[in-house]
């Protein structure tokens, strides 16, 4: 608190003059004293005191304060200063009470109290305790009593209220203060040893954190050490949740757009109360109000809860708003209830590591030793499998691809294995494809083994894009790979995969029918041609009626006699309604009332879209989604439409085509009203009478081929339906793709599966805890990655309390990897069993890259990336830029640039500036190239994003991706551009703190593997070059292997 934060005792002014200099100046607090004596006033300040000299109306504001004995205590700001004159507030209390060392209090704070506070407060609750409510060593207070029971703190904007219970001071409450009160409080002043103290189960917790930190740092078996960081984890869920409190709402209302948008009424207001991103769920079970008293998040399970979805912000401080972008329908959310962060979702993943973890200690895994080999590299199983890495299938499947001796290497390392093989490879090596080489070698060498059985498989990673990355292409049992969990969007690469399977299996068996049914007329149109001409039309009920009808006439011979009844009861049931309802087939003129509103409402012009277009194909989309009007085009063109906010041409014109299209459909084919209301029994009549027609024709075909191309041609009809493909790959896929937590189900009903061939991608990436859960599940183990890349992941919170941490800097356990771990082991110890290989030939990036990072980064960690094999001369920009040099270096220094802004986070505006405008230099002259652009600080990565939008573009945007670095392991660009961003005038002794992220030598490897043609760095040079990496880079490029230019 400030002097002037102290709003309270009045608005006493006086003007004064001191006879001499006692070292003041306006915000100084002073203290003014009466002389019996002289009958005058004096002024004091830091030992310093002067005799004042006042007007008549000064002297009788201050005798009125000082002489009539109504208060013994008072504060005196200097409010103005020109030399010895001085305008001064005296605020006026009722009396001061000292609390000596041996009198002093101590005040707890619990949950309650610091649930009420603003998130920023809730960082450090006692340091905001401190900071907004003491003055020096004096707090303000009101109803203080004789015994001090019961009284209120006061700060400029909140109150606190304490009560003394069995010698305890205990904050019981903390609210916003009225200001306005602030002229009519009677205040005491608390003044001497008075502090605040944490009461919170979180301080509680914090206890149990040092105790598993302090397990840790002393070491032991490798599991140990691991089961105490899972605990750790458990708490700081537990703390989140605590932490963040519960809100009230007393109502919501929820509306679709590109999601569902819930917007919450709460009881009272609140600022921030739960973080970024925070997962959201809603419960009417009171007893969330006591969630500070909850032991373990076991207990908010038992609530009955619904996952709401992501917080988004809180509007005028009274309604939380949430996006739900992952389900395809509105929730059933009580009308009245709570909200409060998620913590199931982090149970159940913890829950997982645990069956895991117990699991392998158990030896209950399939690989019995599992557990020997995580802890010790030691493995006691002997091999005796001796195949051949590449067969003549393996070559068939990739015609266009020659295995080098690496890949070949590690295609025999994991076939071979009795157990586990480790397979390390760089950037460019060739990891997705020697995977999907070993997956059709195991199913091969496996079937070979076991009288022609299909082996179970398991793709896994840390993350869903890489697991979507491996699977594409990859058929299991001849069909694509079962995804478990994932993106539900749409358009993930699962889907496309499917698509692109179901394209591929068209083709081929298109020319096998051709093929088998050579001189067979088939111009008769059949029964489900029929069908799907009545489906295409919008299945109208009295059409239906008809198809039957003709059908039965044509086909009364081949039918069964119960389908027969079946058909001809509802027939019956159709010629009554008939009689009644005049069911007709005519076409109506009349458009549908609703339907035709929400159509001709659309606008079909980018201008009048831009007035109130979104809102009307918003109604458009939810008409789609409720099935009001059928679109066989889905909704995916209105998401188009509203990620392009009707900017782009070809998007946009496609929905104008969308939407004349469903105008004529439903002016002119809506029919007259009927009540056959058994669209169902329309639909399973005719697919019965389809398949006993089939069955019968299957019976009397002579022809072998022509059956065969029959039973193709039903085939091939079934899979252009994508949830019949989903059917046929759920039931018949022997491989499955999640990740590694998503790969074991918990729960009441979940289903344990165990695996031939479990192979996780990226597994240095992967948490330990994370990666031992695909691992228990397996008969094989293939683990790829590369520990030179990106770390694993750790639970941010549990590595917060690592950070300062000394005992910790050479505890290494938590630091390297378990695939590092692991490869390590293996690597030196000689065995008759190869289970390590490193891919080294990379083939991504120009020759001159590639070099770089592997002088920098590989060979000095004794790998190789060799890069000798490219051809160079399809890994040239070719953009006349740079003097096309593939290696560049733009000096944007600090005096012409600008330093380094923001706290944390960093960015770095004229940089960015600079940046973009080679982005569109580069696709200017090359409109094709893909944009990496990565940066080391999220706020740099925000204004970047920022800047591209208004400076490029729409078409130009959907070349360029930017991201921090932590996005791009795995992807590739023609052109990357890196953003070092710090430029500042640190001490270079203190290179931590002057360079940040640019230290991570892991994080600077991925950022220098991205480009295949051409890497452009930009930064202060001054600023960056003592990090060795990006020193070497500026002088290869100054030297002349590169391009160096100075902006």
């Amino acid at each position: 608190m400030q002097a002037q934060d102290i709003i309270w005792g009045g608005n006493n002014k006086c003007e004064i003059k001191i006879l001499r200099d006692i070292g003041t100046s306006a915000g100084d607090v002073i203290e003014i004293t009466y002389n019996y004596m002289s009958d005058s006033y004096e002024a004091k300040k830091d030992g310093n005191s002067s005799a004042i000299i006042v007007s008549e109306a000064s002297r009788r504001t201050l005798d009125n304060i000082y002489l009539d004995g109504s208060s013994s205590a008072t504060i005196v700001r200097v409010i103005d200063c020109d030399d010895l004159k001085l305008i001064v507030e005296i605020k006026v209390f009722q009396d001061i009470i000292n609390f000596n060392a041996m009198q002093g209090i101590e005040i707890e704070v619990g949950e309650e109290v610091i649930a009420k506070m603003r998130v920023k407060d809730k960082e450090n609750p006692i340091g905001y305790l401190s900071d907004a409510f003491k003055y020096n060593d004096m707090l303000f207070v009101k109803g203080y009593g004789r015994k001090g029971a019961n009284f209120t703190l006061l700060s400029k904007d909140r109150v606190l209220n304490v009560t003394r219970v069995d010698n305890v001071y205990v904050a019981s409450n903390l609210v916003r203060y009225d200001r306005n009160k602030a002229d009519f409080e009677n205040l005491y002043i608390l003044k001497g040893h008075i502090s605040f103290v944490n009461a919170t189960q979180g301080a509680s917790i914090s206890r149990e954190v040092t105790e598993r930190m302090t397990k840790i740092v002393s070491g032991g078996a490798y599991f140990d050490i691991w089961d105490a960081y899972n605990d750790l984890e458990r708490l700081f869920v537990l703390k989140q949740a605590t932490e963040n409190g519960v809100m009230e709402y007393t109502s919501y209302e929820c509306t679709l757009t590109d999601c569902f948008e819930y917007r919450f009424h709460l009881k009272s207001s609140f600022e921030e109360p739960f973080p970024d991103e925070a997962q959201i769920d809603s419960t009417d079970n009171d007893d969330i109000k006591k969630l500070d008293q909850f032991e373990n998040a076991d207990q908010i399970k038992k609530l009955n809860s619904i996952h709401v979805g992501t917080f988004v912000e809180i509007e005028n401080d009274n309604t939380c708003v949430i996006y739900d972008r992952t389900s395809s329908e509105r929730k059933k959310i009580p009308n009245q209830g709570y909200l409060y962060y998620s913590v199931v979702g982090d149970s159940v993943r913890l829950m997982r590591r645990e069956n895991a973890r117990n699991s392998i200690l158990a030896r209950e895994c399939p690989i019995k030793d599992l557990a020997l080999i995580v802890d010790k590299g030691v493995s006691v199983e002997k091999t005796n499998i001796h195949e051949q890495p590449i067969t003549n299938m393996l070559t068939r499947k990739f015609p266009d691809k020659v295995f080098n001796e690496k890949q070949r290497d590690a295609i025999e390392a994991a076939i071979n294995t009795p157990d586990i093989a480790l397979i390390l490879g760089p950037p460019g090596t060739g990891k997705t494809t020697v995977i999907k080489a070993i997956i059709a070698r195991f199913e091969e060498y496996f079937k070979k083994h076991n009288d022609n059985q299909i082996p179970r498989i398991l793709v896994s990673s840390f993350q869903h894009e890489a697991v979507e990355n491996v699977i594409v292409g990859v058929d299991g049992n001849g069909i694509p790979s079962e995804r478990k969990g994932g993106k539900r969007d749409e358009e993930n690469k699962q889907t496309l995969n499917i698509r692109e399977w179901r394209n591929n299996v068209t083709i081929k068996l298109g020319e096998k029918i051709d093929e088998l049914t050579e001189g067979i007329d088939y111009s008769k149109e059949t029964l489900r041609d029929k069908v799907y001409a009545w489906e295409k039309k919008g299945k109208e009920p009295a059409a239906g009626i008809e198809l039957l009808k003709d059908e039965l006439q044509d086909n009364r011979l081949k039918l069964s006699s119960e389908l027969i009844a079946d058909i001809t009861e509802l027939l019956s049931r159709t010629s009554y309604t008939s009689a009644s309802q005049k069911v007709s087939q005519e076409w109506e003129e009349e458009k549908d009332e609703e339907n035709s509103a929400i159509l001709n409402a659309q606008r079909l012009t980018t201008s009048s879209y831009a007035d109130d277009g979104k809102r009307q194909i918003i109604n458009l989309k939810v008409a789609i989604f409720n099935g009001n009007i059928h679109c066989s085009d889905g909704t995916e063109f209105i998401d188009a439409v509203l990620n392009s906010k009707g900017k782009d041409e070809e998007v946009f014109n496609k929905y104008v085509k969308i939407v004349e299209k469903l105008k004529q459909q439903y002016v002119k084919q809506k029919t007259v009203a009927t009540s056959i209301d058994s669209l169902t029994s329309i639909e399973q009549c005719l697919k019965r009478m389809d398949e006993e027609l089939n069955q019968e024709r299957l019976q009397r075909l002579e022809n072998r081929d022509e059956a065969t191309a029959y039973i193709l041609q039903n085939y091939l009809e079934l899979i252009q339906d994508e949830h019949e493909i989903q059917s046929i790959i759920d039931k018949y896929s022997n491989i499955t793709a999640a990740t590694c937590q998503q790969a074991m189900e918990v729960g009441r009903f979940a289903s344990s599966h165990l695996y031939d061939l479990v192979i996780v991608d990226e597994a240095a990436r992967a948490n330990p805890l994370d990666l031992l859960i695909p691992m228990s599940m397996a008969k094989k183990i293939i683990l790829v990655g590369d520990f030179l890349q990106l770390p694993h992941m750790l639970d941010p919170e549990v590595t917060k309390q690592f950070e300062n941490d000394e005992k910790l800097e050479s505890l290494n356990v938590l630091k390297k990897s378990l695939f590092q771990r692991m490869y390590e082991s293996f690597d030196n110890k000689p065995a008759k069993v190869t289970r390590t290989v490193q891919l080294t030939k990379q083939f991504r990036m120009n020759s001159l890259i590639g070099d770089f990072v592997n002088r920098e980064i590989y060979q000095k960690e004794n790998y190789l990336l060799d890069s000798s094999d490219v051809d160079d001369t399809k890994k040239q920009a070719n953009l006349g830029m740079f003097h096309d040099k593939p290696l560049v270096w733009i000096d944007a220094d600090k005096n012409h640039f600008g330093l380094e802004e923001g706290r944390r986070s960093k960015y770095r505006p004229q940089e960015a500036k600079l940046l973009v405008d080679e982005v569109k230099s580069v696709l200017k002259i090359d409109m094709n190239k893909t944009v990496g652009v990565i940066s080391f600080y999220k706020k740099q990565t925000e204004y970047l994003v920022k800047l591209i939008k208004q400076e490029l573009t729409e078409t130009q945007q959907l070349q360029v991706e930017v991201g921090t670095v932590d996005a791009f392991q795995g992807k590739e660009f023609d052109v990357v551009f890196l953003s070092c961003t710090r430029a500042n005038t640190i001490d270079i002794e203190n290179q931590r703190q002057r360079t940040g992220h640019l230290q991570d030598r892991s994080r600077l490897c991925v950022s220098l593997t991205r480009a295949r043609q051409l890497l452009v760095a930009v930064g202060d040079r001054d600023t960056v070059e003592c990090v060795p990496i990006i020193g070497s880079l500026i002088q290869e490029c100054e030297k002349g292997g590169g391009y160096y230019e100075q902006a």
